[in-house]
Parts: structure tokens; sequence; C-alpha cells
């Protein structure tokens, strides 16, 4: 959709969840905000532009990067944290160019996976690339009230 340039912040989004860039779309940051179960599964979605044709390259130019930082998401076990597209290499981590850092994730398995770069890794798999600083993984499984309080906090600060 070639959104760009958008500063997303401070939201609690039920069943949302960041639409990284896609077709042309690039330099947005999505921060400060409370993702809860979002309703594709991942915290983070960057559109796969092959599945529609887009050609190549799917990430952004560099200095357009996009940024996924201090946001708390909540989701379901089996689900992932991140979606990234397939145009990078893990041996080459600079060929993944988004930011990630300091989120806090919520999921009752305790597991958290990344698709990117024609692989699916683990949580600690992609912690271990050093791409995405102090981001955290916490197996717990949200009662109802639990994000009623959570939403509380983040939009009325109590």
């Amino acid at each position: 959709d070639g959104s760009s340039f958008y500063n997303i912040h401070d939201n609690a989004c039920i069943y949302g969840f960041f639409k990284s860039s896609n077709q042309g779309g690039h330099a947005k940051a999505f921060h400060d905000n409370l993702s809860l179960w979002p309703a594709n599964g991942y915290c983070v979605w960057s559109f796969p532009g092959e599945l529609d044709g887009f050609p190549m390259p799917y990430w952004p130019n560099t200095g357009y990067e996009e940024t996924y930082a201090n946001n708390t998401c909540v989701f379901d076990a089996g689900k992932l944290y991140l979606q990234y597209p397939s145009d990078c290499s893990l041996s080459n981590v600079t060929s993944i160019r988004a930011f990630n850092s300091n989120n806090t994730l919520y999921t009752p398995s305790g597991e958290g996976l990344v698709n990117t770069c024609r692989e699916t890794l683990s949580f600690d798999e992609w912690k271990a690339l050093g791409i995405d600083p102090h981001t955290t993984l916490v197996q717990k499984d949200l009662t109802t009230a639990e994000a009623i309080e959570m939403i509380r906090a983040k939009l009325f600060g109590f």
C-alpha cells in the first residue's frame, strides 16, 4: 500500500498488530503500544510481496527501516512474533532491515517464532542474532481481567 513515515504509538490494539512495510512502504515506527491477540497471529507482519507478485526487494532501503520497539504483545501459543520478508540472509544480519528492541511478549507456551530469510526461528535463535536487544518473552496465559488492566494502564495510566 506504500504507507510511509507513520509514527504509531501509545495505543491499545485488541486483535491489532504492526503491519510493517510492503509494496514500497517504509520508515514507519510502531512503539509504546499494546497488542492483544493479533488477529493474524503475528505481533509484526510484513506483507510478503511475493504473494501478489510485487517485485523484490521486499525490505525498505537502508535509512528507511521500520521500527518495532517498546511494545507489549500478547499472542496465542504457536503463533509468530515476527513475519518478515524472505529476501535476506541470516549469515548477514544487516540484510534484515528493521529495528526491533525492548519489546515484551506474552504467550501461554513461552514460545515465540520468527519467520524471515526463508527460515522459521525460535525466539532464542532470533535473539542470538543480536538484532532485537532487550526484547523478552514471558510464559503467561493472561486472563481477561489482566488484559483489561493492561489496557487501562496503557490508555489511562492507572
